[in-house]
């Protein structure tokens, strides 16, 4: 089923959403369009301290340029993955999966946000500092550095680049600084811990399975329901939750891409005029 498909079946059961649908599938014709092309990625040089956090030492122009490229090709990867499973779960009226797919999705864009601010940051030495520490915990962080701290089984399966993970709450906020500009006002941080009720075990993340009825004395009567009874605005939530991230996600993932590195000690020279501009107009843009 294509993804056209899809959000004509979310219109169908919830026409309210017709128009950000629209949006949502011009957001996603526009991604389909984006090249996957191959690029030179030079051998990393990562010096670890005491506690094996690791820093890049070539923070050079082919280094960056291919970092650039991973994060901006990866992020993408996991936002078109995830967008089908939250229409689908939407299209039969679930949004406990399509959030769960969602916060997911939020986290790619979050990451490719994160990257880009991180690269506009590196026109200073100390930008340029924090820019060396994120790169690894990019390319090489995994969930089993800390497991594998305390299991010789775990760290027998790491290389010894990989190690510990970016923290994804400072990920967040750079979306939310991404995607708002002076207006951010931490709106993306309380969207992304709505959803974790959704993706953590909280009861709150189910209560549009369950019913209660006052009763006497002083109590309740509850019903679990195997089906959801999800409110329209809850839909409305999710679907303008993921016109966010396919906003945000889209364009950082694609400044990314096309950055332009040069030699020198501040390689980062940034987004070409023309590649901002069919970014913006495609993406950021208040009418896009």
């Amino acid at each position: 089923m294509t993804f056209s498909d899809l959000i004509e079946q979310v219109r169908r059961r919830f026409p309210d959403t017709n128009q950000r649908m629209r949006q949502l599938e011009r957001f996603s014709r526009a991604a389909e369009q984006l090249p996957w092309e191959p690029f030179y990625e030079p051998v990393s040089v990562i010096e670890h301290d005491q506690k094996g956090r690791g820093k890049h030492l070539n923070v050079d122009a082919p280094m960056l340029g291919a970092w650039a490229k991973h994060m901006a090709y990866s992020m993408r990867i996991r936002m078109r993955s995830f967008e089908p499973i939250v229409l689908r779960e939407l299209a039969v009226g679930t949004t406990l999966g399509a959030s769960t797919a969602l916060r997911a999705h939020l986290e790619a864009a979050a990451m490719a946000s994160l990257c880009l601010l991180r690269l506009n940051e590196a026109r200073t030495d100390e930008g340029l500092e924090k820019l060396a520490s994120l790169i690894p915990k990019t390319l090489f962080g995994t969930a089993l550095s800390n497991k594998a701290k305390k299991d010789e089984r775990v760290l027998e399966m790491l290389s010894f680049a990989e190690q510990q993970t970016i923290t994804i709450c400072t990920a967040i906020r750079a979306l939310d600084e991404f995607a708002y500009g002076d207006a951010a006002n931490g709106s993306t941080e309380i969207l992304y811990a709505l959803l974790c009720e959704s993706g953590h075990p909280n009861h709150r993340g189910t209560l549009t399975f369950v019913t209660s009825k006052d009763v006497e004395p002083e109590g309740w009567r509850i019903s679990y329901a195997p089906a959801e009874d999800a409110g329209l605005s809850v839909v409305i939530g999710v679907v303008d939750g993921l016109r966010l991230s396919m906003r945000g996600g889209y364009a950082a993932s694609e400044m990314l891409r096309v950055a332009e590195f040069l030699d020198g000690p501040r390689p980062y020279r940034g987004t070409p005029m023309d590649e901002g501009q069919r970014i913006w107009s495609t993406f950021l843009a208040p009418d896009a």
